[in-house]
């Protein structure tokens, strides 16, 4: 592979080359500058400091997450490089890592767990937006994870971890803030967390409660102005038992509702004249029970998950008129042809499409943490999943319904999976400063689909399965120059299941009713280190990912959802992730993340060279956090988060009679919070969005006929306490 001067595996190796003499000197190098706290990631499903992992890993603690007024991903996504989240009306979001967005399959490409349970859902293609609300951390793995984390971990995986009641121990923690969005609407949000008073050195119970009620700015000629407000709340418990030094028990279980009315698309003045109604609903109940037994030289985990979600969203299609018109008129002038006496005319002016999906998962997982001899560790283990998933859904014509005798679509979808995957990696220490790492996945599931599907009266049935297996592999090589810096390089594999058609494709476009999975392989190099004896730590990675049989949507003029597998993509990619830390009131974090992809074939969706669709060229941020003294015993809080990320295409042939393809714009938001602390209380005033910038995240395409435009300015005022 050709390295131009400019190219990410150039940058990097520039990187390691300016940065490894300051490291080896620093090491060498003692004064009284402010350091840095080390942070403690699972990455590797084994406690591991933060530096010591070779792999690119970002990880935000929780006041880490306090200190920015975060509450979702999507807050965060810019201090983390190569991460980018979409939100779909604030409830649900589609997670991008390292430049991976398929068009097709709506199969996750991005795994996310909360502690030691998947909270994915097949065949839905975006997650809940889990709030980010009394968490140890989150942790954010990029690349491909499909040695320890399986399928759909094909370009990262998300963890968020809740936190552990501490067994003997009172405390609690409580944050209420108020917001107003100019030429919006208000909103509140609060929670509160604490440990259950138990006079028990072995038992521990931790509850936590939120909710919210997020202010709109779009109007509405259905629901009347700012009508995109988000309600939605989430109760958590969460036990810990541990009767020995070897056995500890948790249990987790939390419950989630979130509701919008409609999911903020518009015109570029703010306001939706659709007259379909657009409402999303989810739930989610989940529960996570882990046994783990320490014995002398190695460990046994056994993760218990079950998952029940509810999702019910509408979408106004009305862009498919163009095409239904010529062929179903959509007036009245034509019902008698269906059995209506009535002939007075009543355009079609809007088209729906509502989906009630509802997703049942069971997993479990065993593993052992072993440490074989002086220098070699193991992981291995066995895992399961069953999940069950159906679907109801119905498109309608708008204002008259009745203009037909049946709806354009209807039917329901219900797709079972059985899952199995065993899993091994082991760590060999060849020296102290020289270690490898070799590890091995087999998958193997299950589909079987039995979906009841008719258009326009017609059957479109398929009732089929398929099977998946894969093998991939993982293999690390890991130096240490001192205790100030590591340097690795890597290559790992990652794989997503094919599925099963949502209809029969095969009468109707002549595709196969499955499409076969698809794989990625990526190489990557980097360095973590410290310098200043503690007082700025960075991470650096250079990467290139080599993406092939890709699932695709096929796009066609009735919208239906089939797919096919086609194409290849490259993706070449560098990150920095650095924070300074000047005083020990003053710091500095910046993060650059660049993805450099596009299509190496053409497809039925894309030309050799497009960029994949929705994804940032690059993203960065840098941020600044002061403290400083006030009378009366009070300590002032400033901080500064700018965040910016290039603009995204996308691309969707196939329809041919609307628009297939755009260029969105990039986000760029500059949020202010100043404040006073004392003790464990404090109060902040913020802006978000200071600039009021308006940008269009989403243009008009395909089906979907409004934009989508940035959150206009908001401010507002955050209450937190704690004992």
């Amino acid at each position: 592979m050709h390295l131009n001067r400019f190219s990410p595996q150039g940058l990097t190796l520039a990187a390691l080359l300016a940065f490894t003499p300051f490291a080896v000197t620093s090491a060498e190098e003692e004064d009284d500058a402010p350091v840095i706290e080390e942070v403690v990631v699972t990455a590797q499903k084994r406690d591991q400091a933060l530096m010591d992992v070779p792999m690119s890993v970002s990880a935000l603690s929780a006041d880490d997450v306090a200190t920015m007024g975060a509450v979702n991903l999507a807050d965060i996504q810019f201090k983390i490089p190569s991460l980018f989240v979409s939100s779909l009306g604030g409830i649900t979001e589609t997670i991008r890592v390292r430049g991976i967005s398929p068009p097709g399959s709506l199969l996750p490409t991005v795994g996310r767990l909360v502690d030691e349970m998947t909270i994915n859902a097949e065949t839905t293609g975006y997650g809940l937006s889990f709030p980010l609300v009394d968490i140890e951390r989150v942790e954010v793995l990029k690349g491909p994870q499909g040695t320890l984390y399986g399928e759909g971990s094909i370009s990262g995986t998300v963890k968020y971890l809740t936190r552990n009641p501490t067994p003997g121990e009172v405390d609690g923690i409580f944050e209420l803030s108020g917001r107003s969005v100019d030429d919006g609407g208000d909103g509140y949000r609060g929670w509160v967390a604490g440990n259950v008073p138990f006079d028990s050195d072995v038992f521990g119970l931790r509850l936590a409660g939120y909710f919210e009620e997020a202010p709109g700015w779009v109007d509405s000629t259905l629901f009347g102005d700012d009508a995109n407000t988000v309600d939605r709340w989430l109760i958590r418990a969460k036990a810990v038992f541990t009767p020995t030094d070897r056995f500890t028990a948790s249990l987790m279980w939390e419950t989630q509702e979130n509701e919008v009315p409609i999911l903020g698309y518009s015109d570029l003045n703010f306001n939706t004249t659709s007259y379909y109604p657009v409402p999303s609903e989810t739930s989610y109940d989940m529960a996570n029970l882990v046994l783990k037994w320490e014995l002398d030289n190695f460990s046994i985990t056994s993760s218990t998950g079950y998952q029940d979600r509810g999702v019910v969203t509408a979408f106004d299609i009305s862009a498919f008129k163009a095409f239904l018109e010529p062929v179903f008129p959509g007036y009245t002038d034509w019902a008698p042809l269906f059995g209506n006496e009535i002939a007075v005319p009543n355009y079609i002016t809007n088209i729906g499409y509502w989906l009630d999906t509802v997703v049942e998962t069971l997993t479990q997982e065993v593993r052992v943490n072993a440490e074989i001899s002086d220098n070699t560790l193991l992981t291995a283990g066995v895992y399961y999943k069953d999940s069950e998933h159906f679907a109801p859904l119905v498109s309608d014509y708008y204002p008259d319904p009745n203009v037909l005798p049946f709806q354009a679509l209807e039917g329901s979808l219900l797709i079972e999976t059985e899952a199995l995957a065993y899993f091994a990696e082991a760590v060999v220490s060849f020296t102290d400063r020289l270690e490898g790492t070799l590890g091995v996945r087999y998958y193997t599931d299950e589909r079987a689909s039995k979906n009841i599907v008719s258009s326009f009266g017609a059957p479109l049935s398929v009732v089929d399965g398929l099977d998946n297996d894969s093998t991939v592999a993982r293999v690390v090589l890991k130096y240490e120059f001192n205790d100030d810096l590591m340097t690795y390089a890597s290559f790992a594999q990652g794989f997503r299941s094919g599925g099963v058609q949502f209809f029969d494709t095969e009468a109707f476009f002549g595709l196969p009713n499955a499409f076969d999975s698809e794989d990625l392989s990526t190489w990557e190099v980097g360095a973590k280190g410290v310098l200043g004896d503690g007082t700025f730590r960075y991470e650096v990675a250079a990467f290139f990912m080599d993406y092939e049989n890709i699932q695709i949507y096929f796009s066609n003029p009735l919208g239906f959802q089939a797919f096919a597998n086609g194409g290849a993509a490259e993706v070449r990619g560098f990150e920095f992730q650095g924070s300074l830390r000047l005083s020990e009131s003053f710091y500095l974090e910046a993060s650059y993340g660049l993805n450099d992809g596009e299509y190496t074939e053409d497809t039925l969706t894309h030309r050799s060279g497009e960029p994949m669709d929705s994804v940032p060229e690059f993203t960065f941020s840098i941020s600044a956090d002061y403290t400083f003294g006030l009378p009366a015993g009070l300590t002032g809080h400033a901080r500064a988060d700018y965040m910016a990320s290039d603009d995204t295409e996308v691309n969707i042939r196939g329809f041919g009679y609307t628009q297939e393809s755009q260029t969105n714009d990039g986000l760029v938001t500059l949020n202010l919070r100043v404040g006073a602390m004392r003790d464990n209380w404090s109060v902040h005033f913020f802006v978000e969005n200071l600039t009021e910038e308006e940008n269009i995240l989403s243009r008009p395409i395909g089906a979907l006929a409004e934009f989508y435009l940035q959150q206009p300015r908001t401010m507002g005022i955050s209450i937190r306490g704690g004992f």
